[in-house]
């Protein structure tokens, strides 16, 4: 897990350079489950977008950690500052 979180604050601080208007991450895997281990990536992960000032999304993709509706549910109620856009959204601003 620390190893995934240092690898994303540093890829992100690397995307940040591009001056994008969001950030679209696969973030985490699926083995991680929706518990704990989750919710402290989520935590960090906001952690990160707001030392940026810049929106970082998590996409819902086979094998990361929104993988379903069902694993997304509790780490994005817990973390209701996460970002969570349908696909839809994320093609109309391309």
């Amino acid at each position: 897990m620390a190893d995934h979180k240092s690898s994303f604050a540093a890829l992100a601080s690397e995307a940040a350079k591009l001056k994008p208007v969001l950030i679209n991450s696969h973030s985490g895997h699926d083995s991680w489950g929706s518990g704990a281990d989750a919710l402290a990536f989520f935590q960090h992960a906001l952690q990160v977008e707001a030392g940026l000032s810049l929106p970082i999304v998590h996409e819902t993709h086979r094998q990361r950690l929104l993988y379903s509706p069902y694993s997304a549910s509790a780490p994005s109620a817990a973390s209701a500052n996460a970002r969570l856009p349908p696909r839809a959204a994320l093609k109309q601003r391309v």
